[in-house]
């Protein structure tokens, strides 16, 4: 998916991080290790230097030193409504137009920064948002949106082919900017690896590849 200009696909991603992994310099220590891991887990071990690249959310990584980011994947956050709720017919919507619902939250300690983010969404908009619920899984925030015990936000590429028949809700796009959540690769700046160095020299040679830009 094209994203400012960027377009690199999550296929090509891992495909070089395989690739990459694989590739045999002397010895270990330029090896990238390819590891799975929550939010904190992803964002500490990139600080203190034990990961050399994280797939995440644009959000965790803004304004840390000596990080950058490379953008991926488009992503924000989308309404998740019960498809019998009068906002199930809109394409788009305005935060400041919620004010009177009641929110599904996600539970603070699972993602502190998104949670704040949506929050800062509301207040932006003169309101604080009331919760219904607390959850701790998207399938939750879905089953509670379907039963009509609230409205939901989910990011965009949460959303699967089926899922609004299957769950019973619509997803609605939201018109402010700030909705906006990239998922990107980052990094730090430093990192000597040359391993690193060539997998983001193949990302930013693919992003621009005649390929990348037909699809664009």
């Amino acid at each position: 998916k094209k994203l400012r200009g960027r377009k690199i696909s999550l296929a090509y991603l891992v495909e070089n991080m395989e690739s990459h992994k694989c590739a045999e310099y002397a010895g270990n220590q330029d090896m990238i290790m390819i590891c799975h891991g929550n939010v904190p887990e992803l964002r500490e071990g990139l600080m203190s230097n034990r990961f050399d690249i994280v797939f995440s959310l644009q959000v965790y990584y803004e304004g840390l030193p000596e990080v950058r980011i490379l953008p991926v994947l488009e992503n924000r956050f989308q309404l998740v409504v019960s498809a019998d709720h009068p906002l199930a017919r809109r394409k788009k919507i305005r935060i400041r137009e919620l004010r009177e619902e009641r929110f599904i939250l996600l539970r603070r300690e699972f993602s502190p920064i998104v949670v704040d983010r949506l929050i800062t969404l509301c207040v932006n908009s003169v309101f604080s948002p009331t919760a219904s619920h607390y959850i701790s899984t998207a399938e939750e925030a879905l089953q509670l949106a379907a039963a009509g015990e609230g409205i939901a936000f989910l990011p965009s590429q949460m959303r699967m082919e089926g899922m609004e028949a299957h769950f019973h809700v619509r997803f609605v796009d939201l018109e402010e900017r700030e909705a906006d959540i990239p998922l990107v690769i980052a990094y730090k700046e430093n990192n000597p690896k040359r391993t690193l160095r060539r997998l983001l020299q193949a990302l930013k040679a693919q992003e621009t590849s005649p390929s990348a830009q037909r699809d664009s």
